[in-house]
């Protein structure tokens, strides 16, 4: 039988993964399912309820440097449970709404502050700190999002059975059990982790806090534009094949083909990540997006469409484990947290604007293709800025 100390990083590594899932699967794999009995109830529009989602993006970007600095100075098991806390508070609340102000409450800001404390930060906080020499690799295996992907049929089927308050209540025993959970975490010995740890290169100053040096910029400006693949896919795609004439059933199906291979594109591009470098990773899956967003623009048919989805899938999946690769490269450690948080609150604006953007351009012309190609351009920027930091950055 394997001792305890064998065992452990691997448990560390499935309590990680049980958090993000949690985290982000009864939060942005929920929100599409509520709003409409939450709009027949309240007599709200659907542009309103759609605010709680923005909320949870907005208030766990804008929390993210400081939750970021409690990991790196004070306890990664206490703010664990500390956001658990919080998402037992904000389902349990957001149940019992009564108005949509009381609901935005409760699942934006409640469950944003929830949100910002279990899912992103503290689970590859975790991978850091028990595999530093496969960063790619595990945080790719983390970041999985199965939940998003595969339980809005159970959702939708108790919504539909027992009412979506039903819903949220079984949501806040799920934050319960995953409470429970999070009392084992353990960080390893300072030695231990003092030993594992690759020496910081040249090109980031520990000393100095990460937003202001130069790399920081050079590694978030490029995946900041990268991730915001996803986000334009998830909004707009549908609209695109029900323009080309594909019935609506058939198009809600490449939601689903995105998303199962966002599930294939995380560990994908972490193995890349660790097995040529995070930089090399990363051109690869910008000359992809940049690629895949012309030739979405030119499908017509069904089939076409899922073929690049799912591609495209692959390369939005993949963002994340790239940029915990250069940051555990980057910086050390007891830098990670504040690193991460300061990259997640300065890539809020084009998460942001992403899809309000999109829709502009299409409002001005009328066509999804030139919003799919403005993506292809971005994507082209952020090929020239990685090939314009390739020296320092190469060393990564």
């Amino acid at each position: 039988m394997p001792k305890f100390s064998t065992v452990q990083p691997y448990l560390m590594v499935f309590i990680a993964f049980a958090a993000f899932n949690v985290s982000v699967g009864l939060t942005f794999g929920v929100v599409g399912l509520l709003i409409e009995p939450l709009s027949q109830e309240f007599g709200a529009s659907k542009s309103q309820l759609s605010l709680s989602i923005s909320l949870v993006a907005a208030i766990s970007a804008c929390a993210s440097p400081l939750i970021g600095r409690l990991l790196d100075r004070w306890s990664l098991r206490g703010t664990l449970l500390i956001g658990c806390l919080l998402g037992i508070i904000a389902s349990v609340g957001a149940a019992r709404a009564h108005s949509v102000l009381a609901y935005l409450l409760a699942f934006g800001v409640l469950g944003g502050l929830s949100f910002a404390m279990v899912a992103v930060l503290p689970t590859n906080k975790i991978v850091s700190l028990w595999f530093p020499h496969k960063l790619g690799r595990v945080s790719g295996l983390v970041n999985l999002s199965a939940i998003n992907a595969l339980a809005p049929p159970l959702f939708s089927f108790i919504i539909v059975s027992h009412g979506w308050r039903s819903l949220l209540d079984v949501f806040a025993l799920v934050y319960l059990g995953l409470l429970l959970l999070c009392l084992l975490v353990r960080v390893p010995a300072r030695a231990q982790v003092a030993a594992a740890e690759r020496p910081a290169p040249e090109v980031a100053d520990n000393e100095v806090a990460p937003f202001r040096q130069r790399v920081f910029w050079m590694i978030c400006a490029p995946t900041a534009v990268l991730s915001t693949t996803g986000i334009v896919a998830i909004t707009y795609v549908v609209a695109f094949a029900l323009s080309q004439q594909i019935a609506a059933t058939s198009a809600a199906l490449l939601l689903s083909v995105l998303g199962l291979a966002s599930l294939v594109g995380a560990p994908l591009f972490g193995w890349l990540c660790d097995r040529l470098t995070p930089l090399r990773a990363l051109f690869v899956n910008g000359c992809a997006q940049l690629l895949l967003w012309c030739a979405l623009a030119g499908m017509r048919s069904l089939i076409e469409m899922a073929v690049v989805l799912a591609l495209l899938g692959l390369c939005t999946g993949g963002v994340m484990p790239m940029v915990i690769g250069f940051i555990g490269r980057a910086w050390p450690m007891r830098r990670f947290g504040a690193a991460l948080g300061q990259m997640t609150f300065a890539g809020l604006p084009l998460s942001f604007s992403a899809a309000p953007v999109a829709g502009l351009i299409f409002d001005a012309v009328g066509s999804y293709r030139a919003a799919f190609l403005f993506e292809a351009l971005l994507s082209a920027l952020a090929l020239l800025v990685l090939w314009l930091a390739r020296k320092r950055l190469g060393s990564l």
